[in-house]
């Protein structure tokens, strides 16, 4: 064997070894995942669906109606003056998966609000075993599992942290459960979550997940601050057949993730998106 071909032969070896190596680190994925988030900035921003609104749980609604977790009554009032403005649905990014024992009829007056509306979904949350396996699921006050009242808040990152994708339904003790978005969007559709699904064409992976086309960075929807609907602060018929989404931007309530165009961005509007 002369030498320049064993020279040819090493650097293979060489160069396909440290394919090996790149792939089994993830390298690839990786790569590949720097590309989807230059296109994202490539195309730019595009206007968000003017059917979605998210009322924020800010600093200036905890300043006006105190200190939070405010009492659970105050969120079925809130269902209920975005019912009579016409909200087709109200999606709460906030969990209630805990009783108020100090004041349990806030909890009812939540829990009628939603049960009698019929407009409102909650939030639930699973509890990830060994293997990355749903071992739990908290569910929220007045509901139970099979409720159609309720989907789950989980929102399971990439490696890098970044939220490039979002699960929108999975399969708990023989229920399929949904997402809080595809929970919501049922109920505005007037559908099954499953069927929904089919229905609109979403293509999922082998988790169950689908890639978020972001619509752009913070505040792409529109907002409108808690207190402001408490107090009557908006023009009548602003929530007609809307979609609203209700969540904390506070920076005290740390419900914020990573995305494509800010490593700080509000879990709630990624549920919009």
């Amino acid at each position: 064997m002369n030498k320049k071909l064993k020279v040819s032969i090493f650097i293979s070896v060489g160069v396909c070894f440290f394919i090996l190596l790149l792939w089994i680190a993830g390298g690839f994925k990786s790569m590949d995942n720097l590309w989807y988030d230059y296109k994202f900035k490539l195309r730019g921003f595009k206007s968000p669906d003017k059917n979605v609104i998210i009322v924020s749980i800010d600093e200036k609604s905890i300043k006006e109606l105190g200190r939070w977790p405010w009492p659970r009554g105050i969120h079925g009032d809130l269902i209920w003056r975005l019912k009579k403005d016409g909200a087709r649905v109200v999606v709460f990014d906030v969990l209630f998966t805990e009783q108020d024992k100090s004041n349990p009829l806030s909890d009812r007056k939540l829990t009628r609000a939603i049960n009698d509306s019929k407009i409102a979904t909650l939030g639930g949350f699973f509890q990830i075993g060994a293997g990355g396996q749903p071992k739990s699921f908290l569910t929220p006050i007045g509901q139970k599992l099979n409720s159609r009242f309720i989907g789950f808040v989980n929102i399971f990152p990439e490696m890098d942290g970044v939220c490039r994708k979002v699960m929108m339904l999975t399969r708990f003790h023989d229920l399929y459960i949904p997402s809080l978005s595809l929970s919501g969007l049922s109920m505005y559709y007037g559908q099954d979550p499953y069927d929904l699904l089919h229905i609109q064409g979403v293509v999922l992976d082998d988790n169950g997940e689908m890639l978020l086309n972001y619509r752009g960075g913070f505040e792409m929807f529109e907002y409108v601050g808690f207190a402001d609907i408490i107090k009557g602060r908006f023009e009548q018929g602003k929530f007609k057949d809307k979609i609203v989404l209700v969540g904390g931007t506070a920076t005290g309530l740390f419900d914020f993730k990573a995305t494509h165009y800010s490593p700080v961005f509000p879990g709630v509007e990624i549920h919009a998106n």
